[in-house]
């Protein structure tokens, strides 16, 4: 098996992010990734010395908004560092969206999935929160990749925000709201890894 790898080195500052570095690649070309960066440090005063972070790979991510009419995805890549939303599903029911959502993750690869909790704003669980977490023992129990939970208090208003500035093409895209709900909710995830 011929993999395609690339290896890349890149010089950290305030006008590049690791996501920036890895963003700027071309897509669908390598099968391995590898990203090792630096960031120039003085020690002591005297000169500069590299110092090396790596990018871990955390592998695949499924954020899910799971809302009365639409479910919202959004996955990341194996490195967590890019999030993009997917087509959000109509809620046809729980036996039909975990046959879907076993479907994604079989054919993305998804190492773990998240699903957004609304808590209320002073952070107690209200009744839609405890609704999502039956959800979430239901999906524990019928899929084989682990769900877990992540706070997903104004997900839905940040993403409101990010719907209003698109033009009705980029809409179409998505189809609903949901999906950049649930790229907010996996950003929040990755933040807490």
């Amino acid at each position: 098996m011929n993999n395609r790898v690339i290896v890349g080195l890149v010089q950290l500052s305030p006008a590049i992010s690791p996501q920036q570095a890895v963003s700027s690649l071309p897509k669908n070309c390598f099968d391995v990734f590898a990203l090792f960066c630096f960031t120039p440090t003085a020690v002591d005063g005297v000169g500069s010395v590299w110092s090396n972070e790596c990018v871990e790979p955390k592998g695949r991510i499924l954020a899910v908004d799971y809302g009365g009419k639409n479910i919202g995805l959004a996955c990341c890549d194996e490195l967590g560092l890019t999030i993009q939303p997917m087509p959000s599903l109509p809620n046809l029911g729980t036996a039909g969206f975990i046959k879907k959502l076993r479907s994604i993750a079989d054919s993305l690869g998804i190492q773990e999935i998240v699903l957004g909790i609304p808590f209320k704003m002073d952070g107690t669980r209200g009744d839609a929160a405890l609704r999502m977490e039956k959800l979430l023992e239901v999906l524990r129990a019928a899929l084989e990749v682990p769900v877990v939970e992540t706070d997903e208090r104004l997900s839905t208003v940040e993403a409101l925000e990010v719907w209003r500035g698109m033009n009705k093409k980029q809409q179409k895209k998505y189809r609903t709201v949901d999906s950049l709900a649930a790229a907010f909710i996996l950003e929040r995830r990755l933040k807490e890894m």
